[in-house]
């Protein structure tokens, strides 16, 4: 919820709420980052846990050094057919 805070500017204490109740992360995507020798991080995996919310106040302040993408898309229209299956559940349940 910090990380949703502060990449998004949504005050996530009063402006959203999980769609599923239990807060369960509705897909994990692990990837490989490169090496960055300027911020001196050697090469790793990393895995984005990704959650599904109801949003009440929908304007958006994103910090552009940790976002560089930003839509609000359907389910349908999500970039894997996973992610788009896992939130569409939670939405028709929610």
């Amino acid at each position: 919820m910090r990380e949703l805070g502060e990449e998004t500017g949504l005050p996530w204490q009063s402006a959203v709420s999980p769609v599923a109740l239990d807060a369960v992360a509705v897909d994990i995507d692990v990837h490989a980052i490169p090496a960055q020798p300027a911020k001196g991080e050697p090469a790793h995996w990393h895995a984005d846990f990704r959650f599904a919310y109801w949003v009440r106040e929908p304007a958006i302040t994103l910090q552009v050094e940790e976002v560089t993408a930003f839509a609000w898309r359907p389910p349908a229209d999500l970039p894997t057919p996973r992610l788009a299956g896992s939130v569409a559940a939670v939405s028709a349940a929610g």
